[in-house]
């Protein structure tokens, strides 16, 4: 009988220090009857990791003994954090335990580093993962397994690393040494902390290119392409894994196509720790099972066990706060939230990926019949995998619209967390005539959940004079002075006044730069608020800006002298919307935006058509 195959886990050592409040006794002495202050410790990092691989591996695994608490104590690196009661989402009462506040680390009190050493190592170990953390292992090759040490030894590895440029002695001897087996784990977060320029919850698809794209022109990356293969996560919900092979570099998204990076932990008070090791350990117990030809599969199993970690927290209020028991084991259950695609290449000096379409990549010459199906079954039944964004009842499987929508719906979310903000947010909503900007900016701003919005309409077009501007900025103003968040629409803003065009800018400037507005002669704050200008002659908001690059034209110096270049630079964000109609030749995705706001009118103007399963009886004829 063969004998098991052996996994090395070693790397930085932590143990996590956390606070909590437990229930009072309902009987006993005073203090028993009072909220119970408890400590617990668990093991970081490389521990953390160890202990999740033992969970399907059992015995396989070799690590370090788990100190004891005097030695640790002593030695050993120490994160602390408090804990706070949490729920699943912001709508539930509280179930779990999660981190309310880290309070940062405490080192050996000796202040000296110590390594440890595996007493029980494995030179003839298959895997070896390693969790570098940054804290000395990496520049102390004495404290390295010895089944990467020995130059004839060719295990596959896996670095679980937050060095993005692979410049420790330890990543400079496994790309020399090792590069063949070695499998780079890597957060997008850590790339952004470096310089990578990759854009964050706006579309899956930009958000791959980017990253693509980076990898092969920032020269602070370039070691990372001397790597087998790489999985560079997005939060809980994506990951990209890219992988040599004979022809180039094989590289596949996988992600949930109803979020965006992000959403899971917006969506759940407080925070984890340990999620990146959950989907090591879930990703090197695939690679333990199946070889590194599984190694897809386990960026997979890696998204369902983090995903699991963030929900299941450290687990009941009733219990001493633990990492859940078989969570490796959960994580290899079915998972219908994860889809993958191949992505397109994208070079450094390459411009596909642009303009690519998740969608319209799964469904080719079928967006005819997709956009059927959304009539018929409605978007929720639509083909797996197609990315999709909701704002209350607003829907768009567009990508150009998925990305506008988010960028506003951040800026949003942000500014309602300010409740101190003197200036109003300035945004701008571009788009053919009724092809809902009002609506669409309307059920993003809903959705934000965190402040309650009152929504306010002025149509510019026809105030007669700055006065009546005034009047409506009082309106505004006391939205804010009941407690609500205003959410002001100045429809065509972009409208003339007294033939001059584009002649109301000039004085949305002050009020959008200082919070403030003059009626007569006092000056009135106007507190915190949301603008948003709705273009009504422009259907975009590049054709609106375009001016400010002809200075040398007619039309760029009539934009400067209305104030056109001050006006564009006070708004933090713009949203296209595109309506049913293509906005471009060969614009394919204009028949699913058809068929969407078809469905949105069934359901709303003839709801007895759509039956309780959700479909519409309708002949094709029709359609």
């Amino acid at each position: 009988m063969a004998e098991p195959k052996r996994i090395v886990v070693a790397g930085d050592v932590r143990i996590d220090e956390l606070d909590y409040e437990a229930l009072a006794a309902s009987d006993g002495a005073r203090w028993e009857r009072s909220t119970q202050a408890r400590r617990v410790e668990l093991p970081g990092d490389s521990l953390l990791l160890a202990r999740l691989l033992r969970e399907v591996a059992g015995e396989g695994v070799v690590t370090y003994d788990m100190p004891s608490k005097e030695l640790a104590g002593a030695h050993a690196i120490r994160a602390r954090a408090s804990l706070e009661r949490s729920a699943g989402d912001k709508r539930r009462q509280a179930t779990t335990w999660r981190v309310g506040r880290f309070a940062g680390f405490t080192g050996p009190l000796d202040q000296s580093q110590t390594l440890w050493r595996i007493t029980t190592d494995d030179a003839d170990a298959e895997l070896v993962v390693l969790d570098e953390a940054g804290n000395g292992f990496a520049d102390a090759p004495e404290a390295w397994p010895e089944a990467i040490r020995q130059g004839d030894r060719q295990p596959h590895v896996v670095l679980k690393t937050r060095d993005t440029t692979l410049r420790s002695a330890l990543a400079s001897h496994l790309l020399t040494k090792h590069s063949g087996q070695l499998t780079l784990l890597i957060r997008a977060d850590d790339l952004r902390a470096h310089g990578a320029n990759i854009s964050r919850g706006l579309s899956w698809e930009r958000t791959a290119a980017d990253l693509l794209r980076q990898l092969g022109a920032n020269p602070a990356l370039s070691k990372i392409g001397a790597c087998n293969a790489v999985v560079v996560t997005f939060g809980l919900e994506g990951a990209v894994f890219l992988r040599r092979t004979g022809e180039g570099t094989d590289a596949r998204l996988f992600y949930d196509p109803l979020s965006a990076e992000g959403d899971c932990a917006a969506n759940a008070p407080g925070t984890m720790i340990g999620l990146q090791t959950a989907f090591a350990a879930a990703l090197c117990a695939t690679v333990h099972k199946g070889g590194p030809e599984a190694l897809s599969d386990g960026v997979r199993h890696g998204l369902r066990a983090a995903r699991l970690l963030h929900a299941t927290g450290f687990g009941a209020l009733s219990e001493t706060p633990d990492y859940p028991k078989d969570l490796l084991a959960q994580s290899f259950a079915r998972d219908g939230t994860t889809s993958e695609i191949a992505l397109p290449n994208a070079g450094p000096n390459s411009d596909r990926g642009q303009d690519w379409s998740i969608s319209q990549t799964l469904s080719g010459a079928r967006l005819g019949v997709l956009a059927s199906e959304l009539v018929v079954r409605g978007p929720d039944a639509i083909v797996r995998g197609t990315p999709m964004a909701k704002f209350g009842v607003l829907t768009s499987l567009d990508r150009a619209e998925i990305e506008g929508y988010r960028s506003v719906s951040q800026l949003i979310r942000e500014y309602a967390t300010r409740p101190n903000a003197s200036r109003p947010l300035c945004l701008a909503a571009f788009g053919p005539p009724g092809s809902g900007k009002s609506f669409a900016v309307t059920q993003i701003a809903n959705s934000q959940g965190q402040t309650p919005i009152e929504k306010v309409v002025f149509n510019v077009a026809q105030l007669t004079s700055p006065a009546d501007l005034a009047q409506a900025l009082h309106r505004v103003r006391d939205v804010v002075l009941k407690g609500k968040l205003p959410l002001a629409f100045f429809d065509e803003f972009d409208a003339d006044l007294d033939g001059r065009p584009l002649g109301w800018l000039k004085y949305f400037l002050a009020p959008m730069q200082d919070g403030e507005f003059r009626d007569g002669e006092t000056l009135h704050p106007i507190g915190r608020a949301i603008f948003v200008f709705a273009g009504g002659t422009r259907n975009s908001f590049e054709e609106f800006s375009a001016p400010s690059s002809e200075a040398a034209s007619p039309e760029g110096a009539a934009f400067r002298a209305a104030k056109g270049p001050d006006f564009v630079s006070r708004l933090r964000g713009y949203v296209n919307v595109r309506g049913p109609d293509p906005v471009y030749t060969g614009d394919r995705s204009a028949i699913l935006r058809r068929a969407l706001v078809l469905r949105s009118l069934l359901e709303r103007k003839v709801p007895w058509l759509v039956s309780p399963g959700g479909t519409v009886a309708m002949d094709p004829g029709v359609l």
